[in-house]
């Protein structure tokens, strides 16, 4: 019994190692971390794997996305409280000993169907949530430099 109470507690502090940026296996694992905390709507362990840099303009976050819009996008389409950012890490395309590029693709769920058209205009003038800004948005990549001893994803 004691035995399964000590893997499973190693087994946690592994993941939370991962989610705070240090210990990770290199850019790889970086990269894995950082679509498991925008998967998970976690901001806080989004902004440990990202670097100090790319902290300074954060206005939209993943728990809120729609954070300081002008207008309430909840009371024009109540359903987009749904919306959800889910992430896949995919290969290092680039690497060296202190930078590297992953792929990294996003899709997004939680949009209506039918979604009103006022709404639509609405959802097309929102800011990018953080950290969806770090993305290429022309071939999915993110950039990753080593920080210290960790790997974080930087503009």
């Amino acid at each position: 019994m004691w035995r399964n109470v000590k893997s499973r507690l190693a087994g946690s502090l592994v993941v939370i190692l991962l989610a705070a940026g240090c210990g990770s296996d290199g850019p790889e694992g970086a990269l894995d971390a950082f679509a498991d905390a925008i998967n998970d709507r976690d901001d806080d362990a989004v902004r440990n794997l990202t670097c100090e840099a790319s902290h300074e303009d954060i206005v939209a976050t993943l728990s809120d996305p729609f954070k300081n819009n002008p207008i309430d996008v909840y009371e024009v389409e109540p359903r987009l409280r749904d919306l959800r950012y889910l992430a896949e890490g995919g290969d290092i395309v680039e690497e060296s000993d202190t930078a590297a590029t992953g792929k990294l693709e996003i899709t997004v769920e939680g949009v209506p169907d039918d979604m009103p058209q006022e709404a639509q205009q609405v959802m097309d003038g929102v800011q990018i949530a953080f950290p969806l800004t770090l993305i290429n948005q022309k071939d999915d990549t993110v950039k990753l430099i080593k920080e210290g001893d960790a790997w974080v994803v930087c503009d």
